[in-house]
């Protein structure tokens, strides 16, 4: 074998190292790319919600992502077609329960409705654990442990909202000059509001949370508490920097000795 046979067959075996190749041998796609692809998605993505997060939809530019993220504004469409297209898709990356395979995605995504990356919000909050745990609740009379069946509410209350954190943030900036996420964002805090407003009412109903003023304000100061501390928190301007164990466990212990009678109430932990 020849050197200059030698060096291009070390080359051409090594480009063929780094592809995907069918049955036949065929390069199907170049890992290399591939793994350029991704990593640039994920850096817009990541910028994008910055940005969202900071300005709302009407207010940010396509430009205002592409500066945030450091390439130059036709790259970013290379990427998405629009800034509709980014926003559903921001939407659903967000709230989805299973994380996109960015890999196997083509780009520019294109898609402009948000009707789905809405859809996949809604479902977030439906299929989670706090949903089903409320339903489980207010349908249930025999109950062993008040205590522990609320702080395990709050607890889950606070880990769903702390998830979704993010795309809370973005629907709330948004939905000042979008009635359409304006609408979505109101629907999913009526529908908190209702799970809790209705375990509530049977619980002390029973005797088994304490009497208040009023079950609606009631609800509304859970939810409010709960939101503070595991969303918005997060961009207030002189955060302390607990660690967010610390932060849950406040919250926890607040509403549980300011709702759970005296004589129902658990021994407070002991702290570290």
């Amino acid at each position: 074998m020849t050197h200059s046979l030698f060096i291009f067959r070390f080359f051409r075996d090594a480009d063929r190292r780094s592809a995907v190749l069918d049955p036949t041998g065929r390069v199907i796609r170049d890992m290399a790319e591939d793994t350029k692809k991704t990593k640039q998605l994920k850096k817009i993505i990541e910028c994008a919600i910055e940005v969202f997060s900071a300005r709302g939809y009407k207010e940010a530019q396509m430009s205002h992502i592409a500066h945030e993220a450091g390439i130059a504004l036709g790259t970013l469409y290379l990427y998405f077609e629009s800034k509709e297209s980014l926003f559903n898709f921001l939407l659903k990356y967000i709230f989805a329960d299973d994380q996109q395979d960015l890999s196997a995605m083509s780009v520019p995504i294109s898609s402009r409705s948000w009707d789905s990356g809405i859809a996949s919000g809604r479902n977030a909050f439906v299929s989670s654990k706090f949903s089903a745990l409320f339903d489980d609740a207010t349908h249930r009379d025999d109950i062993a442990d008040v205590h522990e069946e609320f702080e395990k509410i709050i607890r889950n209350l606070f880990s769903t909202l702390d998830t979704y954190r993010r795309g809370i943030i973005i629907l709330l900036r948004s939905s000042v000059n979008c009635p359409q996420l304006a609408d979505f964002y109101v629907s999913i805090v009526r529908d908190l509001l209702e799970l809790l407003a209705a375990y509530l009412d049977k619980r002390i109903g029973q005797g088994l949370l304490r009497e208040v003023p009023s079950v609606s304000a009631s609800a509304r100061f859970i939810l409010a508490s709960i939101g503070w501390f595991a969303v918005h928190r997060h961009w207030a301007v002189h955060e302390v920097a607990f660690s967010e164990e610390i932060w849950e466990d406040t919250v926890v212990d607040a509403l549980t000795y300011a709702f759970i009678p005296e004589h129902l109430r658990q021994p407070r932990r002991a702290i570290a």
